[in-house]
């Protein structure tokens, strides 16, 4: 019991001390990204796109993480994160201030390419925003608390998700769409004044008590370059990175971030082919979030205790057999059913891609392999709205969500199989604890 009381002071007081310099700005600034995520498209829509290439210009948004990812984490290995923050804020700043503008003279040749470049420089800042941040927990927070932490990180943007929607309803009610705009551009603003009064102190292990550290040192001395001294049940040190692990979890990791990239797409086109308006439809979101938020600590819970895997099958699942649902919906409580449905299956996954990520990292250049995942991580969110498009255009839309409801589902018997062989390559349990512990 007191080793129980004892992890639980540990785990409060590493929430504790991540509160101010990571999750209070994360969630501030995903207000902003809340209240514009089922915009972007309806927005799109404004200014002349199509159904299918407004689908394609949110696709955009992924192509451009996956390629400034990699860069991204290569940078931060060498430069100051609050340089980083502070110009990647600027650039946000000045991408929304130019949608903005271009829904304003929607008429106008160069409305729809200052859209999409708005697009692609908000992609880039949002990369510098997350990675920043999950390079320090990774760096920073043990495994056996990691998932808790990083899944906190995550429902900062879904309590983001959930009053970002609501207060984008209320201005497009009050105004017009390209009020979310510049909502968005003033929770940048403040977001990026909590990172400069919040200094990060420098990475170390958090919650690692001295007693816990030097028992630990007597079993397992600490390998080179480690900060702490490793306790026994963390897993070996590595130097070099698991291609095959990597690849096998990868493959999980991109069909979730299809299926999220998707969600934002195909809930707003789906509401909008009912007849719904778009207060209606952010509305709609926003309930949806309130699903989706109340699961990030118990995700994270989920994921310390039984491991990854207990988390990431049932998210692929139920969010494939809520899209599967959903094109049965029309009216509009059902249309909010299917989109709760969705955000549940969401909710339940809070977290995972950044904790699998910081499992697979190795201890040599965190921050340039974490680049890379986030990276790989956005192929689906720039391959599903491609795809949307493409099935929109020459099928139906129905058929676009069907066919994203068969890569969850598929995607979740993939992970129950091949999961735990992936970790067990790395010398650790799905619970990115030593594969011999069975604590």
């Amino acid at each position: 019991m007191t080793g129980n009381r004892d992890h639980g002071k540990n785990v409060r007081r590493v929430l504790r001390q991540l509160t101010g310099p990571i999750f209070a700005p994360t969630f501030i600034y995903a207000i902003g990204t809340g209240a514009l995520a089922p915009m972007i498209v309806l927005a799109a829509l404004e200014l002349g796109f199509t159904e299918s290439l407004a689908s394609a210009v949110v696709g955009v948004n992924g192509l451009v993480g996956v390629i400034s990812a990699p860069i991204v984490g290569s940078i931060l290995i060498s430069r100051s994160e609050k340089k980083a923050m502070i110009f990647a804020t600027t650039m946000a700043v000045l991408a929304l201030t130019g949608m903005f503008v271009a829904l304003l003279w929607a008429n106008t040749g160069w409305a729809q390419p200052i859209y999409v470049l708005g697009i692609v420089v908000l992609a880039i800042s949002a990369n510098v925003w997350s990675l920043a941040r999950q390079s320090y927990v990774s760096l920073s927070v043990p495994p056996l608390f990691r998932a808790r932490a990083m899944a906190t990180f995550g429902g900062m943007f879904r309590l983001g998700n959930l009053i970002g929607p609501a207060l984008g309803s209320a201005v497009v009610t009050l105004w017009a769409i390209g009020a979310v705009f510049i909502l968005h551009i003033s929770t940048a603003l403040i977001a990026i004044g909590l990172v400069l009064v919040f200094a990060l102190p420098q990475p170390r292990m958090l919650a690692v008590s001295p007693s816990h550290s030097t028992a630990a040192s007597a079993s397992a001395p600490a390998a080179n370059n480690d900060p702490f001294e490793r306790p026994h049940w963390m897993p070996p040190p590595r130097e070099t990175i698991d291609l095959p692990a990597s690849v096998t979890v990868g493959i999980s990791i991109v069909a979730l971030s299809l299926a999220r990239a998707n969600r934002n797409i195909l809930i707003p086109l789906w509401g909008n082919a009912l007849g719904l308006e778009p207060e209606t439809i952010s509305l709609t979101w926003a309930i949806a979030a309130v699903v989706d938020v109340v699961m990030f600590y118990p995700s994270g819970a989920l994921m310390d205790r039984y491991g990854r895997r207990a988390v990431l099958v049932p998210t692929l699942g139920m969010m494939g057999i809520a899209f599967a649902l959903l094109p049965l919906t029309s009216t509009p409580v059902t249309f909010v059913l299917g989109a709760c449905l969705v955000g549940f299956g969401n909710g339940f996954g809070s977290g995972i891609m950044m904790t699998t990520g910081a499992d697979l990292a190795p201890d040599h250049n965190k921050a340039k392999f974490l680049g890379y995942w986030n990276g790989v991580s956005q192929l689906g969110a720039t391959v599903g709205p491609f795809l949307a498009s493409w099935l929109t255009a020459h099928w139906s839309l129905t058929v676009a969500i069907w066919v994203t409801a068969a890569i969850g589902v598929v995607s979740s018997i993939w992970t129950f199989i091949a999961m735990p062989w992936a970790y067990a390559r790395l010398g650790m349990n799905t619970r990115g604890t030593r594969l011999i512990e069975r604590l």
